[in-house]
């Protein structure tokens, strides 16, 4: 029997402990183990035996595992474990050598020979992992350290983890993808072999592009290396790359300029050396809420700034330079020529309740507390976001997610939104492709910002009407594969996502004690009170070791937290969220409406019932709950009534011609036949 098969299904494994464990402290056991250098060469041997790489995936099972091993926590700023440092940079040379005996295959791009799907998986899970590397190494324990030595430490680190060899690798599978969008491995047709094909490679566009961005921010010495591949393939070698990978490219990089001085900025303002930005992207927010007060910028338009750092979460004001509407165009993006940012607002990752996400790859709604004139908890307000990449939100909803609490049990688990996804597919006559927000360029020169549905019989435009929508009932978990880029997202016909979510309860009394009860047995540990699990002591003489190498939150805002306090804002939570399912539920009571302080809905209920008023003292609790579920019921088919509005449809056969423009940002133009041209910028 070949190696490969038993290595195959420990891999396996290990990745349903990584990835669904039945107790924390087994998978924080598992990563403290998997970070053992002893332990990593070992497996790095077990695979190399196996005599290839690509027999029953083994190299591509163990590369995503340690990409869930090695990642730092989406929380975690600074990385001060050196084993796990030690891990990264060994890793990162097998990762590198898997893409190295690839770059022989991706030379002739498809032409002469094309890539088998196993080395399609090899080479993106080996470009996943660099990803998480490189973000890793960004983030070592240099605290103290002046910038400038800082900045060559990365870079130092970067080239050594990237060969010029494997950069081109990684570089060449980009281009090898590109070229098979165009068809040049299945003809000029659209075939069921090109659709599967693109779905397999479809994360590898934004992979390449975080590594090369990284690499270009990084590694100063390297990024004309990096730019003159472009020039070297698309003249010699005349390959043309889509028009606006260039641009996204820069604005990539851009990013993380912005973000490194911003960093700084922060730091300078506040005296706190401690804060550091995890996550730092452009969104769209189509509802703001601004204060009254003057400001010489227009409101509601442009992208803005979302940073979320370890210890709070801040929207930026847009750039004012002097009593100009852009930049000079001499300094750098980076230096804030005139003025720095202002932060038009910041938020307590305390007062976060609820994390919803949308039915499309770009939306995602948080829910805060809401309080009264008396400063009292009435209900829950709502921003509303919109990101310009599927893979910003995957990375802002893990950061958000792990900062808002201390534990597992007192975070806030993403969740889908129904209200949305139902809508859309009572809305659509036939089976829904794709559901994405872009902007609409209209004759006139103006944008609007649409949400655009694809079915199979049509395209339609929709604007979404956000004060209609309301915090969905049923608990559906977000689930994204171990916070790495998920797929996009497909709704069927429940209105329920087939990918990227798994239907879970809240986690009851019952099942927390079970679970602590299951670790304290079969470890002989003891976990710490609100669920917060410690690693094992173990009785060997390495319990140090194993508490040295576990992942603690460093420097969030929960270090100076006591138990006390956490289990007041755990209620405080609950109560936010108590009080805006009666304002659904009671919303024809004036009284109680007045006194949770909401906006009424708007409508009322047919019937006259009050949820409240129902029921006896004997078996009326299920009577009640029944109520409750129509008189919810029947609010949610009112809002899908008014929460979208049509603003253009038109048939997929009267379809005519599509035309990518190129520009700073994706933009392609439709046309129809009898309708002119429509222009779709996103």
């Amino acid at each position: 029997v070949s190696p490969s098969f038993p290595l195959a299904a420990l891999l396996r494994a290990i990745y349903s402990v990584l990835l669904v464990p039945s107790a924390d402290v087994f998978r924080e056991l598992v990563i403290s183990q998997l970070r053992e250098p002893v332990v990593q060469v070992r497996l790095i041997g077990l695979v190399e035996r196996c005599g290839s790489y690509v027999d029953c995936n083994v190299a591509a099972k163990l590369l995503r595992v340690m990409c869930i091993v090695l990642r730092s926590d989406p929380h975690q700023s600074v990385v001060e474990d050196r084993p796990h440092l030690v891990g990264c940079y060994s890793f990162a040379n097998f990762a590198c050598s898997c893409l190295r005996s690839l770059l022989g295959l991706l030379a002739p791009l498809g032409t002469g020979y094309i890539l088998t799907v196993q080395q399609q998986v090899l080479c993106k899970e080996a470009i996943r992992l660099l990803k998480q590397l490189v973000t890793t190494a960004a983030r070592m324990d240099l605290s103290g350290v002046p910038s400038a030595i800082r900045a060559e430490c990365v870079e130092m680190g970067y080239e050594r983890m990237l060969d010029p060899l494997t950069v081109q690798a990684v570089f060449l599978s980009m281009v090898y993808d590109m070229q098979a969008d165009l068809g040049s491995q299945h003809g000029q047709y659209i075939s069921e072999r090109f659709v599967r094909s693109v779905l397999g490679r479809r994360e590898l566009h934004s992979l390449v592009s975080e590594v090369l961005a990284a690499v270009i921010w990084g590694c100063p010495r390297r990024r004309y290396e990096v730019l003159g591949l472009f020039n070297r393939y698309a003249v010699l070698g005349r390959h043309k790359f889509t028009a606006s990978y260039l641009p996204d490219l820069v604005g990539r990089v851009d990013v993380l300029r912005l973000q490194s001085a911003l960093q700084d900025l922060l730091r300078e303002r506040t005296g706190d050396q401690s804060e550091h930005i995890l996550q730092c992207a452009y969104v769209e927010l189509p509802v703001e809420q601004q204060g009254w007060r003057l400001s010489l910028r227009a409101p509601g338009t442009g992208p803005r700034m979302f940073v979320v750092t370890n210890k709070r979460l801040l929207i930026l004001a847009r750039g004012r330079h002097g009593h100009l509407s852009k930049p000079c165009g001499i300094c750098p993006q980076e230096s804030f020529c005139p003025v720095a940012p202002e932060i038009e607002r910041e938020m307590d990752l305390k007062d976060l309740t609820r994390i919803v996400v949308g039915a499309d790859s770009q939306l995602f709604i948080l829910a805060w507390k809401k309080y009264s004139r008396q400063n009292e908890i009435c209900g829950e307000h709502y921003d509303y976001v919109i990101c310009h990449r599927c893979d910003v939100r995957n990375a802002l909803l893990d950061a958000l997610s792990w900062l808002s609490g201390p534990s597992s049990e007192s975070r806030v688990e993403p969740i889908c939104d129904t209200l949305v996804a139902d809508t859309v597919h009572r809305r659509m006559a036939a089976r829904l492709l794709c559901v994405s927000f872009a902007m609409r360029v209209l004759t006139n020169g103006e944008e609007r910002l649409s949400l655009f549905v694809l079915s199979e019989a049509e395209l339609c435009e929709f604007e979404v009407r956000f004060e209609h929508w309301l915090v969905p009932h049923e608990i559906i978990n977000h689930f994204d594969d171990a916070g790495d880029p998920g797929e996009v997202d497909i709704i069927d016909g429940d209105g329920h996502h087939l990918a990227g979510e798994r239907r879970r309860r809240r986690p009851n009394e019952f099942s927390v004690r079970k679970e602590r009860t299951e670790g304290e047995l079969l470890l002989g540990s003891s976990v710490a009170s609100h669920g917060q699990a410690d690693l094992p002591q173990l009785t060997d003489g390495h319990s140090d070791r194993g508490h040295r190498q576990r992942h603690r939150p460093s420097r969030t805002l929960w270090d100076h937290v006591d138990h006390d306090e956490l289990l007041q804002v755990l209620e405080d939570r609950d109560r936010a969220m108590r009080n805006t399912d009666a304002w659904i539920l009671d919303q024809d009571d004036a009284h109680h409406v007045a006194a949770l302080g909401p906006v009424c809905l708007g409508f009322r209920l047919h019937g006259g019932h009050h949820p409240g008023s129902g029921g006896g003292a004997a078996g009326g609790g299920g009577g009640e709950a029944r109520d409750n579920d129509a008189v919810r019921a029947r609010v949610m088919n009112e809002r899908r009534k008014l929460i979208f509005q049509l603003l253009a449809k038109e048939p997929v056969w009267r379809l005519k011609r599509i035309e990518f423009l190129g520009g700073d940002k994706p933009s392609l133009r439709i046309a129809f036949k009898k309708k002119g041209s429509e222009t779709l910028s996103t």
